[in-house]
């Protein structure tokens, strides 16, 4: 999967999780879209939604699983989750580094 497919399930992981939100909190995301915390598009419960669906997306498109949530994933939100290109360039760096990718 390369950066661009990425991105696009991304983008499309977050409209889907955009449509359980009220109409005026829906936008169209961007590679600067803020997903977490001030001036996020996500709250806590939508964030984990998404990073569920973006698990699952990618599975079905490359036959790889992949785990974005550990133990330190709520205290790196700042960094992993901060956009929708830190969180892409996360995702490669961990399909990147597995075995079965």
């Amino acid at each position: 999967m390369n950066k661009e497919d990425l991105i696009n399930v991304l983008f499309s992981s977050i409209e889907e999780i955009s449509l359980q939100m009220p109409q005026q909190q829906r936008s169209k995301p961007s590679v600067d879209t803020i997903l977490y915390g001030p001036g996020g598009t996500l709250d806590s419960l939508a964030l984990v939604n998404f990073i569920v669906t973006v698990e699952q997306k990618i599975e079905e498109q490359s036959d790889v699983a992949i785990s974005l949530a550990d133990e330190n994933m709520m205290q790196q939100t700042s960094s992993r989750f901060a956009t929708i290109e830190t969180m892409t360039n996360h995702i490669l760096m961990l399909l990147e580094s597995n075995p079965n990718g």
